[in-house]
C-alpha cells in the first residue's frame, strides 16, 4: 500500500497554518506540521503529528519533519498556502517518470539540484517541492555527507 505524507512549516504558529491542514487532510495518509504551538485551532487525528523544532533553517525544519515519518511520496507545504484538490493526485501520476517535482520542473536524482537546494539555502522555495521515498533517502544521505 502506497503511503503519502505532508510536510507543514508553521513558520509564525499562524491560523493559516489550520487552512493549509484542511487542504491535504483527505489527499494524504499522514501530515507532520513542524513548530506548532497551540494558539490555533488544531486538528486532532491521529494521521496528525504536531512537532516543534529549535532550528531556524527553514529547509532543516523540514528535514527535520521528513525524518520523522517513512512514506513513499513525500509533499512539503508552507503554512501560508494550501493545495488545490487535486494536486495530490496529478502529481501521484508524475511520480511514474520523476523522482522530484518542483512545481513546472520536474526532476530525476541530481546532485547539481541538491547542491541548488542544500548548500544555496533556498529556503523560501523548498516549499514548492514534492519527492519519493528514494529522494528522500538519496537528500538525507547528502545532508549527512556535507554537513
Amino acid at each position: 500500500m502506497t503511503k503519502t505524507a505532508c510536510i507543514i512549516n508553521d513558520y509564525y504558529d499562524s491560523t493559516l497554518t489550520t487552512n493549509a491542514i484542511k487542504s491535504v487532510y483527505e489527499t494524504v495518509d499522514y501530515i507532520i506540521v513542524v513548530n506548532y504551538v497551540k494558539p490555533f485551532e488544531e486538528i486532532n487525528d491521529d494521521s496528525i503529528i504536531y512537532l516543534t523544532s529549535n532550528e531556524k533553517d527553514v529547509g532543516k525544519r523540514y528535514i527535520y519533519g521528513l525524518n520523522q515519518i517513512k512514506a513513499d511520496y513525500y509533499f512539503l507545504l508552507d503554512y501560508d498556502d494550501t493545495f488545490e484538490y487535486n494536486k495530490i493526485y496529478t502529481l501521484l501520476e508524475m511520480f511514474d517518470s520523476f523522482n522530484i517535482i518542483k512545481e513546472n520542473d520536474y526532476y530525476n536524482i541530481n546532485k547539481d539540484l541538491m547542491y541548488n537546494v542544500i548548500v544555496n539555502h533556498i529556503d523560501w522555495h523548498i516549499s514548492k517541492y514534492s519527492f519519493t521515498h528514494s529522494f528522500k533517502e538519496y537528500l538525507t544521505d547528502f545532508i549527512n555527507n556535507n554537513n
